[in-house]
């Protein structure tokens, strides 16, 4: 199948850990016919708008998914939705209007809350497995663009992602727009605090932490602090747990596993 885990790491969007993501080999294809939107809605998937020809939803054939509720406007087709094991308090709020756009969210043992905009065509969403978001809003603009999250990351609430900026900017003399969109691509174990804005065209790096309200309009490197309005660079050399006193074995375990990549 295009697009599913298999072949976006043969084709080199996700590495050999395969951002977590599940095998198709235990799933189950479900079509928007009127049987399909039947049977999704017994998994907690219900389905709205005039969906076009070729969307397909795949699921585990057992266990939760938590809920979904997709909405596909006028012309919307081609589309592939492939969800993995998802913690029952999940939640995700897909809107597209895109031609053969692709979304894989990975299996999470912790609660997720998403709302994905997605439009243009060929679009790829990709959010990888055991991580959490308290409140995450993503907006997929653009023929060709990715927004790419890495797997383990914990995203608090109000974190905003956009491939675009939703308007154009026009240069008067040259007659051209100067704003296309770009790719966006949050890396594996990333802490976003509260109410974090990525703009397109930023690349977080791995292990990073990007304090609250932060804009962030350039790319962070691996294992660093950054924050502001625009974010810039405080420290490096750093990396985060989810427990907020680890005692010392934690410590040492967490430094130890990043060391050792």
């Amino acid at each position: 199948m295009a697009g599913c885990p298999e072949a976006l790491q043969a084709e080199g969007v996700i590495g050999e850990d395969r951002a977590g993501l599940p095998s198709t080999a235990g799933m189950e294809v479900f079509d928007l016919s009127a049987a399909g939107i039947a049977a999704l809605g017994r998994r907690g998937v219900t389905v709205a708008g005039r969906p076009g020809e070729g969307n397909r939803v795949w699921l585990p054939r057992e266990g939760s998914v938590g809920t979904l509720a997709l909405t596909v406007a006028r012309g919307g087709g081609h589309n592939t939705i492939l969800l993995g094991p998802r913690d029952p308090r999940s939640r995700a709020r897909i809107s597209t209007s895109a031609q053969h756009g692709i979304v894989v969210l990975g299996g999470t043992s912790g609660a997720v809350t998403l709302t994905l905009s997605m439009g243009g065509e060929r679009t790829l969403f990709v959010q990888g497995a055991e991580g959490s978001a308290n409140a995450l809003s993503c907006k997929l603009e653009g023929d060709g663009r990715r927004l790419l999250i890495g797997a383990g990351c914990m995203i608090s609430t109000g974190v905003e992602l956009r491939t675009s900026d939703s308007h154009a900017i026009l240069d008067i003399a040259g007659g051209c727009q100067v704003n296309l969109p770009e790719d966006l691509v949050v890396g594996p174990h990333v802490w976003l605090g509260r109410e974090v804005l990525v703009m397109k065209g930023v690349t977080i790096g791995r292990g990073s932490v990007i304090g609250a309200r932060s804009v962030v309009t350039a790319d962070v490197p691996d294992y660093a602090l950054a924050a502001g309005v625009p974010a810039r660079l405080l420290r490096q050399g750093v990396t985060w747990s989810r427990p907020a006193l680890p005692d010392a074995a934690r410590i040492a375990a967490r430094i130890e596993e990043v060391a050792g990549r």
